[in-house]
């Protein structure tokens, strides 16, 4: 999906207008998703696993490594001041 989002971006693709019976170039872009999280990284292209998984709050992202595991958790992140 990627891969064909660049391409119609920055290249674009022949369609055929019936209308006109002609081809022309069209350049589509995403405009908008509804997704879950770790989806939404990977459109992106940001990293939203490990210290710095919030894309907005990056390093002051609160977070905490378990004692005995290799997991991060994320308690009370985003709680507004």
């Amino acid at each position: 999906m990627i891969e064909d989002l660049k391409l119609f971006w920055n290249e674009g693709v022949d369609v055929f207008n019936a209308f006109k019976n002609e081809l022309f170039r069209l350049h589509a872009m995403l405009f908008c998703t509804i997704n879950d999280f770790p989806v939404s990284g990977n459109l992106s292209g940001y990293s939203v696993k490990g210290r710095r998984a919030c894309p907005i709050c990056e390093e002051k992202t609160s977070h905490e490594q378990l004692k005995h595991e290799r997991k991060i958790v994320y308690l009370g992140h985003r709680i507004v001041d």
